[in-house]
């Protein structure tokens, strides 16, 4: 059982991998929570995945939300996460297992996959050259990351104490800067597909002829701005000339 949460695409590759290779199922965290599915039962034996990006060196807030209310019927089942990043995961591993405790599952490992930083609020997105590349590094510790799973969760990543730190105030800062006052649409390049709504794992579009932000705050995956195919969608004027960027899954 996978359980993913992906909003560029980065996290639904790797989840799209760990499922061909392991011949398991995959679940979007963002329809789970929308439909309170929230109950699971494992097999014997099975391996329960948990696929997701780093946010500030910490858990997308509606990853942190599901693993709180997920709980497991059956006989204790591995668990084991792989998360994506830019550069570090911090003390991400310090979380999660924090947030299994009572949850019925054997926490086994997490291991980080460095992909591309398409965080467009803080970074410029890559040119294609250096997307390739940087999406070839992450096959290949993708590759050895499956290699490590079955080889009885060999190697596994385990931060330090100032990781831990660094995670706790990444977590902090990531809850009071993820608002939506900031988001602003170009009304006259907008097309008024609606996808930016339809991608929103949040719930925190709606469509009135252009999107408009009803919640105060949201993941801030930027799957509105990186998704937008009228590139008419930018968070205050930071996002302007930083470029877009989606995996080729996506495409």
């Amino acid at each position: 059982m996978i359980f993913y949460f992906s909003a560029t695409g980065n996290s639904k590759y790797v989840a799209t991998k760990l499922e061909e290779k392991f011949n398991d199922k995959s679940i979007k965290i963002d329809d789970a929570l929308r439909h309170e599915e929230f109950e699971y039962e494992a097999a014997k034996g099975e391996r329960i995945f948990l696929v997701c990006p780093t946010y500030y060196f910490n858990l997308p807030n509606l990853v942190s939300d599901f693993l709180e209310k997920i709980t497991f019927k059956g006989e204790p089942a591995d668990f084991v996460c792989v998360a994506t990043c830019g550069s570090s995961i911090g003390g991400l591993d310090r979380i999660i297992k924090n947030k299994l405790k009572g949850k019925n599952l054997n926490f086994k490992a997490v291991y980080p996959v460095r992909m591309i930083d398409n965080y467009v609020v803080f970074f410029k997105m890559p040119l294609p050259e250096e997307e390739t590349m940087k999406q070839r590094r992450a096959e290949e510790e993708l590759d050895n990351v499956i290699d490590n799973i079955l080889f009885n969760y060999r190697v596994p990543y385990t931060s330090n104490i100032w990781q831990g730190i660094l995670s706790g105030f990444g977590g902090l800062i990531y809850r009071k800067l993820n608002k939506t006052k900031a988001f602003k649409v170009d009304e006259k390049k907008c097309i008024k597909c609606g996808l930016c709504q339809f991608h929103c794992p949040a719930r925190a579009i709606t469509m009135k002829g252009h999107p408009v932000w009803i919640k105060d705050h949201c993941t801030h995956c930027m799957a509105c701005i990186q998704r937008c195919p009228a590139h008419c969608i930018d968070y205050g004027e930071k996002t302007k000339d930083r470029g877009r960027y989606v995996h080729p899954i996506l495409k």
